[in-house]
């Protein structure tokens, strides 16, 4: 059976203030670090500072044993 781990993904920059009004959704952090599961294979782990994101996303990738 494979073994699997998470690997780093992709970075993203939230600026919640410059999206219209009817888009702010999801959860608002004044200030803190949440971790996000978006499916069993992936999450983020979000910085939020009063309406400005980074989200550093991470995915399980399938490792390979070296036999």
């Amino acid at each position: 059976m494979p073994k699997s781990k998470f690997k780093f993904e992709r970075v993203y920059f939230l600026n919640r203030w410059k999206q219209p009004n009817y888009a702010r959704n999801e959860n608002w952090v004044i200030i803190g670090i949440y971790k996000w599961w978006s499916s069993p294979y992936s999450y983020a782990y979000m910085i939020g500072l009063f309406g400005l994101e980074v989200r550093f996303w991470f995915k399980r990738s399938e490792v390979q044993d070296g036999k």
